[in-house]
């Protein structure tokens, strides 16, 4: 009677804090006979125009015998006593921490398996909350027993923890996503690839209809940090077995014997025929490393130097062009094989050995040219100093003969 009494002020309390109804005016409203009290069918009204839950005749009629004998005069309780009681009034004991704890874990649980986004939910939980006339206890059995098949005690345990912790409990709440189905494929042919790309390996450890998450989880984080956990969760909730026996609310069981024969040849169309239609990139991937061939990271285009190496001798003397022609030795990479160092290493190899060595101070084509240039200018300034030379003596023995001349000439006329 008195928990009943307690949960009856307290749902009282929270509709008017909602509403933001004045307590005093709603429960003046139905004084029939002025004095400031009401009888417990007045307060039954009033309480009904509200549409607070559980406000029945008889549940007014118990609270008005719980009530201290100063309230409740001749049958009658002051409105304004009561009013001023109510943030005195305690909140009803909440479900215990663990409990609500496992409920919530629960909740994510079966939300994702029947792909119940947070945003939905937390949508849902927050109109209740915002609605003082809410009954929470039949929305609570109405989500989570009729659309997440959760058992009748997580429903009402998750009920009474939002109608009593309200915002608190959202702030409790795990997060979870929701992935697309394509994504959700696409996740699936990624791990089968992986599988058949590493089936020595993995196989045998997968080969089993009843994996636990916690196992399966272990066993596919060896293939490296691209797998995380929660995508692994998703792969596991699309190879659950029996799907149609499984809790609801726990995690699921992975039946991996089945993966084992989807990552085997035309093994995915037979094992996952409501998901075959895939991205063709993933699909073909998947083909290729169930055929054995590892999917290329790296293709280099080959690589075609003949024609480039005719224009540039054309173009340029011989000893530059030496080292360009040798460039047609170098090893071409095929347009399917991966890049190694190897590979690289050789071609760098290849390349320094068609290199000409560096030209020294003796043997440069450059410097000797310069040097026949420098010698042959020299022999022709020689050769120019002795005509000179030659012209200014024969020049100067003509006129040593004409001045004799004209001085004989001169004596003989005397």
């Amino acid at each position: 009677g008195a928990e009943a009494s307690s949960w009856l002020l307290w749902r009282l309390r929270q509709a008017l804090a909602v509403g933001e109804i004045s307590g005093l005016e709603l429960l003046l409203a139905e004084d029939t006979t002025g004095d400031g009290r009401l009888s417990p069918d007045e307060l039954a009204g009033a309480l009904e125009r509200i549409n607070l839950p559980g406000a029945c005749s008889a549940a007014v009629e118990q609270l008005f015998g719980d009530l201290n004998d100063e309230m409740v005069v001749n049958g009658r309780v002051s409105a304004l006593d009561l009013v001023l009681a109510l943030p005195l009034q305690r909140r009803p004991p909440a479900p215990a921490a663990h409990t609500l704890g496992d409920a919530l874990e629960a909740l994510v649980w079966a939300c994702r398996r029947f792909q119940k986004t947070e945003g939905e939910i937390r949508r849902r939980l927050v109109g209740w909350i915002d609605n003082g006339s809410t009954v929470f206890g039949s929305e609570a059995q109405r989500l989570f027993c009729g659309e997440l098949s959760l058992d009748s005690e997580l429903a009402d345990t998750l009920g009474r923890g939002i109608e009593l912790l309200r915002e608190g409990l959202l702030a409790e709440l795990p997060s979870w996503h929701v992935p697309q189905e394509n994504s959700r494929i696409s996740l699936l042919l990624r791990l089968l690839r992986d599988i058949a790309l590493h089936r020595d390996v993995l196989a045998k450890r997968l080969d089993s209809p009843g994996i636990s998450l916690e196992a399966f989880v272990g066993i596919c984080s060896e293939l490296g940090p691209s797998w995380t956990r929660r995508d692994l969760e998703d792969v596991a909730f699309m190879a659950e077995t029996s799907p149609e026996r499984a809790v609801p609310f726990a995690p699921p069981v992975v039946d991996g014997a089945r993966l084992v024969r989807a990552s085997e040849l035309d093994g995915y169309e037979a094992e996952f025929p409501d998901a075959c239609s895939a991205p063709f990139g993933a699909l073909e991937a998947l083909h290729e490393a169930i055929r054995g061939k590892s999917r290329v990271t790296f293709a280099p285009a080959e690589v075609v130097v003949a024609p480039a190496v005719a224009i540039a001798e054309a173009a340029v003397p011989a000893p530059v062009a030496a080292p360009i022609a040798a460039l047609s030795a170098v090893p071409v990479v095929p347009a399917e094989a991966t890049a190694t160092a190897a590979a690289v290493e050789a071609v760098s190899a290849a390349v320094a050995a068609a290199a000409p060595p560096a030209p020294s101070a003796a043997s440069a084509p450059g410097e000797e040219a310069d040097a026949e240039g420098d010698d042959a200018s020299e022999a022709s300034y020689e050769d120019d100093a002795i005509e000179e030379d030659f012209d200014d003596e024969s020049e100067d023995g003509e006129g040593d003969e004409a001045h004799e001349e004209a001085a004989d000439e001169n004596e003989d006329e005397n």
